[in-house]
């Protein structure tokens, strides 16, 4: 929550006065990723400072009016602006700093209740959500749903790696929510991969049509309709989109135990390999972390046999003492 992150509290505010540096979208983006509820906080503080208005079905804005002048009230900080002109993300998010206020437990609707399913490393699990849609989690991954979908979406958010099978319903559409990226769809399968620690997220769509929405941390939305076959890779560093024509049933092989590498950075596929294999790799050459390298490995290889086939292309060795395996240029 935003209480306990201080830092978070001027990032919002320039975010929601479009005034952001990347920075600051960057952290937003990661504080959105972390809990469903920050969502419906964000999209709640939007709709004051600019809309000036609720949908009836959350507590009026008289009320919430009311509780942030008597918050006030209580607290003395300096504003340029009038308060009733600076009902804004700024004297909101303080006050729950300050003051303890979770907008969110105001504007919830307390008949849903979330459930989140961690996948740890090394492992792999397959969730039917209430609509009847399956979510295959990968290794080191987290998805955060309700026990039953209400409402005009079916919201889900991720953080990691999963493959959807998502049940057709054109009155709600089913959305992924990630830290920089929105996958809405009707009924379609496709896989999208958003790992905190990755600089990519990439969408890879097998059937049916997807839309996806490269959001400025939630403004200035920007979305793309992939078609089967097609890839969307978000560069979070740069902030780059492109489109690729794939193969797109070789990006699920993961849901088999397999391991699919197409011209990826040796420090990205050591990454996949933690995660999978639930172990640390130390890569010591910094120009061995560069290196591309391409391969299909099958269900049931070991770590030690995918480590060797790429020594026959790149001169490195590796040694493992128990849970830890070192690589370095020979």
């Amino acid at each position: 929550m935003i209480k306990d992150n201080p830092e978070i509290l001027p990032a919002i505010v320039a975010v929601i006065n479009k005034t952001a540096t990347n920075q600051e979208k960057m952290l937003v983006d990661n504080w959105l990723s972390e809990d469903e509820r920050n969502y419906a906080i964000f999209e709640k503080l939007q709709k004051i400072r600019y809309n000036g208005s609720f949908e009836h079905a959350y507590d009026s804005k008289e009320r919430i009016f009311n509780i942030i002048q008597n918050r006030v009230s209580k607290y003395s900080y300096k504003r340029k602006t009038k308060m009733w002109q600076y009902i804004s993300a700024a004297s909101i998010a303080l006050l729950i700093i300050i003051g303890g206020l979770s907008l969110f437990s105001t504007i919830k609707d307390e008949n849903i209740s979330y459930v989140e399913t961690k996948c740890e490393y090394g492992s792999k699990s397959k969730i039917t959500l209430s609509d009847g849609s399956i979510v295959e989690l990968n290794s080191g991954s987290v998805l955060r749903y309700p026990n039953s979908f209400s409402g005009k979406e079916r919201v889900v958010v991720l953080e990691g790696e999963a493959y959807f099978d998502v049940a057709k319903n054109k009155q709600q559409p089913f959305v992924v929510k990630t830290n920089s990226i929105n996958v809405k769809v009707l009924g379609t399968h496709f896989n999208v991969k958003a790992y905190s620690d990755d600089n990519k997220i990439i969408t890879t769509l097998l059937e049916g049509l997807v839309k996806v929405e490269k959001t400025d941390s939630l403004l200035n939305e920007q979305s793309i309709i992939l078609s089967p076959n097609q890839q969307y890779v978000f560069d979070r560093l740069s902030g780059s989109v492109n489109i690729n024509e794939v193969d797109a049933s070789m990006y699920a092989t993961w849901r088999n135990g397999s391991y699919y590498f197409d011209a990826e950075t040796f420090s990205d596929i050591v990454k996949k390999l933690e995660r999978g294999f639930n172990i640390r790799i130390d890569i010591k050459s910094p120009r061995l972390q560069n290196e591309l390298f391409s391969g299909v490995f099958d269900r049931g290889e070991s770590i030690q046999q995918i480590l060797d086939l790429f020594k026959k292309h790149r001169k490195f060795d590796y040694r493992q003492a128990g849970n830890v395996i070192e690589i370095y240029e020979i």
